[in-house]
């Protein structure tokens, strides 16, 4: 992570708790890897939703052309 996030890590907690922490204190190691791993979680979910739009939308067109093919044989 920058600086940047660092520091915006540091207000939010500053923001939230009232509590001081500093760029070299231990806890905003380990938040920066909670936060880290809650992204990749996310963006992890985020594919396999995409995958299942995806995958549904490809099966929708399957089952419209079946009935569209189905609905032409019946004239």
């Amino acid at each position: 992570m920058s600086r940047p996030d660092i520091d915006n890590l540091i207000a939010e907690v500053f923001a939230l708790t009232g509590v001081k922490l500093t760029a070299d204190d231990p806890i905003v190691a380990v938040l920066l890897l909670q936060r880290q791993s809650v992204q990749t979680a996310l963006q992890a979910l985020e594919q396999r939703q995409q995958d299942a739009r995806d995958e549904t939308t490809q099966q929708r067109g399957k089952h419209e052309h079946q009935i569209t093919t189905a609905a032409g044989e019946l004239h």
